[in-house]
């Protein structure tokens, strides 16, 4: 590969972003492409981009770069346009900047209008009109984030699925469930996440389409039922051992795990639910529309089976402390989540119980 070649390759890879869509735009193995930017790279001898395992970007040289490469490539189109036909040829790059403002953004689903601004800075390929956002920086109420990616022009109109990269930091949960939720938001807190977002053609309400797959860190979580946070309360004071606490202390959680969701269906393969005296892990499926929940893990208490009860029924389960206790911790317990996130419902699965070693 020639050196116009490898610059019109380093130029795909920055604005796909992406080694592979980049290789399959020129329609060359992603292993040539590759070893072809390491080599200009070496040639060079600077860093060109950085890459991640989800996401490829310009360093400050790579920047520079890509400019002159730009600058060079569309150069090297005029003269050789100058020697073929009269037709226009070549590539046209628009390159547009700006902000949006959307003061009651919502989805059909929820229908709560919530206020949406944006700060774009996307390039739009003048010939076929796909656009590649570099990214589009978003602020949902009070949370912000990032999309990244390319779509293609008429997209949904040709059947074909956007698909993007998305990630925040710092954001609060309220925002986001807001969309997707009707009525008061379940739970208030922090939340950092990353998602891949896939968006596939169709008639349907855009949430019954969406799909997600990535992670998720939530800190300072509460719930905003009375009932819900009632029962945490009572689970915390129990799992601290002591049973006979008032449950009208609030207490907040923390959340974090991977995630997919497809359909309407959240699948979670890992959710780790920490609260003050017991950590929960936890793996299942939840129900966006209809808030159903079906979960299944193990809850690690810091109290034994004993302290978690009082009177005469501490003295009785006393001999079979030993049971439960393992790895440091009061008790592991299997159990169950169900019910629905207005109304959870938290037991102990007795069947794993019995059959456990």
């Amino acid at each position: 590969m020639d050196r116009l070649d490898a610059m019109r390759l380093f130029a795909r890879v920055v604005d796909r972003r992406s080694f592979t869509r980049a290789a399959q735009d020129l329609d060359i193995p992603r292993s040539t492409a590759t070893q072809v930017i390491r080599q200009l790279e070496q040639r060079l001898g600077i860093t060109l981009l950085l890459r991640t395992t989800r996401t490829v970007r310009p360093t400050l040289d790579g920047e520079a770069y890509y400019r002159r490469c730009l600058a060079i490539l569309d150069d090297v189109e005029e003269a050789e346009g100058a020697f073929r036909d009269a037709s226009p040829k070549g590539t046209l790059r628009i390159e547009v900047q700006g902000t949006a403002d959307v003061p009651n953004f919502a989805l059909t689903s929820a229908m709560q209008p919530i206020p949406l601004h944006t700060t774009f800075n996307v390039t739009v390929d003048g010939t076929d009109g796909d656009t590649i956002l570099h990214p589009v920086r978003a602020r949902l109420d009070d949370s912000t984030f990032e999309v990244s990616g390319a779509i293609e022009r008429h997209a949904l109109e040709k059947h074909k699925t956007i698909s993007l990269d998305a990630k925040g930091s710092g954001d609060q949960i309220q925002d986001f469930l807001r969309l997707a939720v009707k009525g008061k938001s379940p739970m208030t807190g922090g939340i950092s996440f990353q998602s891949r977002v896939v968006i596939p053609p169709g008639e349907s309400d855009v949430l019954t389409r969406l799909g997600l797959n990535g992670s998720f860190d939530m800190n300072d979580v509460r719930f905003t039922s009375q009932d819900v946070a009632q029962k945490l309360a009572n689970l915390s004071n129990h799992a601290l051992g002591k049973p006979k606490a008032p449950d009208t202390e609030p207490i907040s959680a923390k959340l974090g795990g991977k995630f997919r969701l497809n359909r309407g269906t959240m699948t979670l393969p890992r959710l780790s639910f920490t609260i003050p005296g017991a950590q929960i892990t936890l793996r299942g499926t939840y129900q966006i529309a209809s808030g159903a929940i079906d979960m299944q893990g193990h809850a690690r208490l810091q109290a034994t089976i004993s302290q978690m009860t009082t009177g005469v029924k501490r003295i009785f389960l006393k001999p079979i402390d030993p049971l439960f206790r393992r790895d440091g911790a009061g008790a592991v317990l299997p159990i169950k989540i169900g019910g629905t996130r207005g109304d959870p419902s938290f037991k102990l699965d007795i069947g794993r119980v019995l059959t456990r070693n």
